[in-house]
């Protein structure tokens, strides 16, 4: 529907509604316009293309069928019309702002097709939508009773009551704009329709449209195509009733049955009514309750086959017959079912009762019921009728009561008929199965009902929810309470345990019950582990179960074990300790096992820079994230390699090694040869210093010398020192040959062995010329030193005479050399004075005088 001077859409050759307004149409509009509002009065044209067939603004409401508000479209015309570039838009009944608009999406209807929008969001009552074809965006929340929607060509919100731009408005309720007047007041449980299937279109909401339940069609929904007359409506008996025979007066025959369907019906909803001929028959949905005439609700075109009870209770003697009426549905004709019986004259008092007195299963303290006692007699005396007494059973003759354990009723004799009200009242948890007597009137014997019900003292039941939140060590389980039972529940929750099948698990009580749902959260859970629950509900009457379900806690990350990189240790002396050096360990998702680093020979390790240090460490730790900084020492026992791993296991972790390089050694000393001092043609002082005493203290040093050049170590001549100082020492090398040269090295000893410094070397200095006596004067048991050159080999004696000539002192000596150059003992035994020395052979005899002190 739109208002005039709208554009008013028409199918192209592509099948969009047309959108070009003529220049001519827009003076026009411009016109009229201004005629509108001189006049305060606005015209609407009718919609030959789009309209609104059904709107619905309760969903979600409390007693909503619907969860949410939806308007629904219809193509009337004979052609696809496209929604590009519409809007829906919508204001409550007195709003002059059109607060909701969504524009639509581009896409077509095709002729005769119906499109449902989604306008509010979804609310928790009622059911959810058939598949919606578009959801307003932003959603549209409409009011339930009164308010105004409207098709528009563009998406530019409306003001007022529109005059352009408008394809179809529906204003429904008290709406101040509407098509010439509004719809009825919509509800909870009404929507507009727009009449035949959506079709029918005078530019007047209130006679266009009806209210009906709420049934929004789609996309899906087969097409309907304007100017189609619908189906005619058709009602459909299927089976016959037999012929009753003879049944006493005032009895009731047993029942027969048939079957009503339907299609195509009007009114929906609405009822088809089942009507008896006359007093002799009677009809019933349930076979129980009997009645003169029923309605079979329908709440659609179409009618599923329902079953109707039909028996015969004759009034009179004689034959009795008539026709069972079906009708309604918008069904012309009504249909029939002829049904007959004859009626036979009881010949002594006859007293009958029907009715069901089943009132199972009923809580204890509680009353269930009426349930009706249909009693009729004939041919009866005037003796008063009495009902009962029967334990937990009472009875009425008006269904608002008193109700007592027995009836005593008064009646003049001849016919009877009342309607008895029974109510089941337990007292105790038993079976109150019996029967309910009712006697007089004269008849013979009583006649006996059978009633039965059962009082129990139930507890409630329970639906056992899903689990969600599942993590490592927690869960939140759901349960469902779907009856309360007999009394009022004092506990409810969730029961798990590790073993399937459970009788006895851990409990944990809820208290956030919410229109009977609840939730249970459990912690604490082992990670990877299958667990088996149930919902529970105690009441007075005990405690009930769901069924058992499961669920499997998340396996947590593997907990795992990293280390930095610990520095080389490098090169140690055996016995020596060198560090701390250090390493760091981290682990994530770690047990809280102990973590253990080590042994590995050499090293000794702590969490303390100065110690304790010990062969392993053994860290206790409370799991999960793990940072400790390691301290490593390294004490070399043997002189080897160390390298190699240390381990590093526990808290669940895989096992990690961590690189570490040392060494153990025992070097001996580092040693420089120094410079030589000659002293004499015989005798050098040789130089030398410690640069470093290697693993372990220097026990002697010297200088070790030989006359051959690069003579092997430990193969010359050591001449020890004792005057270390500062490193330096030397050594005084005596009885050297004059004018020779000599090879020389510094030496060490220590506990790795002895080492030695490089090789040098000096030359001795030529005696001079003649007897030389060297240190004079000598000492008595001193060193006598002397030397001869410019001599032949051969053999020598060497003579010392006292200051009188006496000769004290004689050694024969062979030289192979042309000199002397040798050292002996003074005696000490001669005293002190003057004396001569004398060399001499057969051919040579040379002296020279010296003082002894």
């Amino acid at each position: 529907m739109s208002f005039h001077g709208a554009v008013i859409r028409q199918p192209h050759a592509i099948f969009p509604v047309a959108r070009k307004i003529k220049t001519k149409q827009r003076h026009m509009k411009k016109i009229l316009t201004l005629l509108f509002v001189l006049a305060s009065l606005v015209s609407y044209t009718q919609s030959t293309t789009l309209v609104i067939s059904q709107v619905y603004g309760a969903g979600g409401n409390a007693g909503a069928p619907l969860n949410a508000d939806y308007v629904e479209l219809h193509n009337i015309s004979g052609v696809s019309q496209s929604l590009a570039g519409l809007s829906i838009q919508y204001a409550s009944a007195t709003n002059t702002n059109w607060t909701g608009v969504s524009a639509l999406p581009s896409v077509s209807i095709p002729a005769g097709g119906y499109f449902l929008i989604q306008m509010s969001s979804t609310g928790t009552p009622g059911s959810p939508l058939p598949t919606v074809d578009y959801q307003a965006a932003p959603t549209i929340a409409m009011s339930a009773t009164s308010g105004k929607v409207a098709l528009v060509d563009g998406t530019t919100p409306l003001t007022g009551c529109p005059t352009t731009n408008v394809i179809d408005l529906v204003g429904y309720g008290t709406a101040n704009c509407s098509e010439t007047a509004p719809t009825t007041v919509l509800s909870v449980n009404d929507a507009a329709f727009r009449n035949n299937g959506g079709c029918t279109e005078t530019n007047n909401n209130l006679s266009d449209f009806s209210l009906a339940a709420p049934a929004p069609r789609n996309s899906a929904t087969p097409i309907f195509i304007c100017g189609t007359p619908p189906p005619a409506p058709v009602l459909t008996i299927t089976g016959t009733v037999n012929d009753f025979g003879n049944v006493t007066v005032g009895s009731s025959s047993a029942s027969q049955s048939f079957s009503v369907s339907g299609t195509n019906l009007t009114g929906a909803p609405g009822n088809i009514s089942i009507t008896a001929p006359n007093t002799n028959f009677q009809v019933s949905l349930d076979n129980i309750t009997w009645f003169s005439s029923i309605n079979i609700p329908f709440t659609s075109g179409t009618l599923n086959a329902t079953q109707v009870f039909v028996h015969f209770t004759p009034q009179s003697a004689g034959p009795q017959s008539g026709n069972i009426s079906i009708s309604g549905g918008g069904v012309s004709t009504a249909l029939t079912v002829s049904v007959s019986g004859n009626g036979v004259a009881p010949t002594t008092p006859v007293i009958s009762a029907t009715g069901s007195m089943a009132f199972g299963s009923v809580c204890v303290n509680t009353v269930a019921g009426p349930n009706n006692l249909s009693i009729s007699g004939s041919n009866l005396t005037n003796q008063d009728i009495t009902v009962g007494p029967l334990a937990g059973y009472q009875f009425a003759t008006a269904i608002a009561g008193p109700y007592s354990n027995s009836l005593t009723i008064s009646q003049p004799g001849g016919t009877f008929s009342q309607t008895v009200y029974v109510t089941f009242n337990p007292t105790a948890v038993q079976s109150y199965n019996g029967s309910i007597s009712i006697n007089g009137g004269g008849i013979g014997a009583a006649v006996s009902v059978a009633a039965t019900g059962e009082g129990v003292n139930t507890a409630g039941t329970v639906t056992t929810g899903s689990a969600s939140n599942i993590t490592t060590n927690s869960a939140t389980l759901a349960g469902s309470i779907t009856g309360t039972g007999c009394s009022a529940v004092t506990a409810y929750g969730v029961e798990y345990s590790t073993i399937n099948g459970f009788v006895n698990g851990t409990v944990v009580n809820s208290t956030n019950l919410n229109a009977g749902n609840f939730t249970a959260a459990l912690s604490g859970l082992a990670p990877a582990t299958t667990y088996y629950y149930k919902a529970f509900i105690t009441n007075a009457g005990g405690t009930e179960y769901g069924v058992q379900r499961s669920f499997i806690t998340a396996a947590p990350p593997p907990p795992s074990l990293n280390a930095t990189s610990l520095a080389a240790f490098g090169t140690i002396c055996v016995n020596t300790t060198e560090g701390p050096n250090s390493f760091t360990l981290n682990g994530v998702n770690l047990s809280t096992a102990n973590i253990q680093v080590g042994p590995l020979a050499g090293f000794t390790f702590s969490s303390s820079a100065t110690g304790p240090f010990t062969d392993s460490l053994v860290i206790t730790q409370t799991g999960g994230t793990f940072n400790q900084e390691i301290f490593v020492t390294f004490a070399p026992q043997v002189e080897q390699l160390y390298n190699g791993n240390i381990p590093v296991t526990g808290a669940g972790a895989s096992s990690i090694l961590v690189a570490t390089i040392g060494a153990g050694i025992n070097s001996t000393a580092s040693l420089l040869t120094g410079d030589s001092l000659i002293i004499s043609a015989n005798i050098v002082e040789a130089k030398g210093e410690i640069l470093d005493g290697g693993c372990s203290d220097v026990t002697s040093y010297g200088i070790e010398y030989s006359g051959i050049n690069g003579f092997i170590n430990g193969f010359g001549t050591k001449v020890p020192a004792n005057n270390l100082n500062g490193g330096l020492f030397n050594s005084r090398l005596t009885g050297l040959v004059q004018n020779t040269i000599y090879y020389y090295k510094a030496y060490a000893v220590n506990n790795g062995g002895i080492s030695y410094g490089s090789q040098r070397s000096f030359i001795t200095p030529a005696i001079p010329g003649g007897l030389i006596i060297y240190g004079v004067p000598i000492q008595r048991g001193g060193i006598l030193h002397y030397s001869l050159s410019g001599i032949k080999p051969g053999h020598y004696s060497v003579r010392i005479h006292n200051s009188v000539g006496q000769l004290v002192f004689q050694r024969d000596i062979i030289i192979a050399v042309n000199f002397i150059d040798e050292s002996f003992n003074f005696p000490a035994t001669l005293p002190m004075g003057l004396y001569n020395l004398e060399v001499r052979n057969h051919e040579f005899k040379i002296q020279k005088s010296f003082l002894v002190q």
